[in-house]
């Protein structure tokens, strides 16, 4: 299972503390949840950097906080919590936490853009189960969207005219928040000695390669 919008403690976030913040959260919401039902949980992706804010000189995170990897006991028990998943609707301090199965990454491409076309109300419902993609149309029948062109089938069949237009846009989109994230980042290294390598070039000072004649 992934979770969304925990806030993130960085670098000095531990798996423990991770987990006692996966705990506290399930346990708001999951009355059933038992001791050893949550296995262990760790961050995915670099730490976000910590800026000091103009107003107030509080520390604050640069990004959005770091996704969340949860293993479970079993997949009963995964069903149980994601059954339970929409109960942080009705929580303003949860607001941008999101619970959801781990899913391929081609899955999940598609997922993001079915739950955006709910949002869109372009179709009734979306959700998972045991990694599959379940969308329910505005007629209510309920199809099945594991692969790309299952997708495209779908929403060439039962979608509004106009719908491949706004999935483009939302992927430039995607690429272009990708890009200016990307574009804020240091140059890439293989090694250590490239990085301090390319130190030395940049602080070293100008040399002169025209020749000067000291004869007169």
């Amino acid at each position: 299972m992934r979770i969304d919008g925990i806030p993130d403690g960085g670098n000095t976030e531990t798996s423990d503390k991770t987990t006692e913040l996966v705990t506290t959260l399930i346990k708001s919401i999951d009355r059933e949840l038992q001791p050893g039902d949550i296995i262990r949980s760790h961050r995915i992706g670099s730490a976000p950097l910590t800026i000091n804010s103009s107003e107030n000189g509080n520390p604050v995170q640069s990004k959005t906080p770091r996704q969340i990897i949860v293993r479970l006991k079993d997949p009963q028990v995964k069903k149980r919590i994601l059954r339970c998943k929409k109960l942080l609707k009705n929580r303003r301090d949860m607001k941008y936490v999101k619970l959801n199965e781990d899913l391929t990454k081609t899955r999940n491409n598609i997922a993001y853009k079915v739950r955006q076309l709910k949002i869109e109300r372009i179709i009734k419902d979306t959700w998972t189960n045991d990694g599959k993609i379940m969308v329910k149309d505005n007629k209510e029948h309920i199809h099945v969207v594991n692969t790309q062109d299952s997708f495209d089938q779908f929403c060439v069949n039962f979608c509004i005219p106009g719908v491949f237009d706004f999935l483009h846009r939302l992927e430039m989109n995607s690429k272009e928040r990708h890009h200016n994230k990307e574009s804020t980042k240091g140059p890439k290294y293989r090694t250590y000695a490239q990085s301090v390598s390319s130190a030395a070039s940049i602080n070293q000072p100008p040399q002169i390669t025209d020749k000067i004649d000291l004869r007169h």
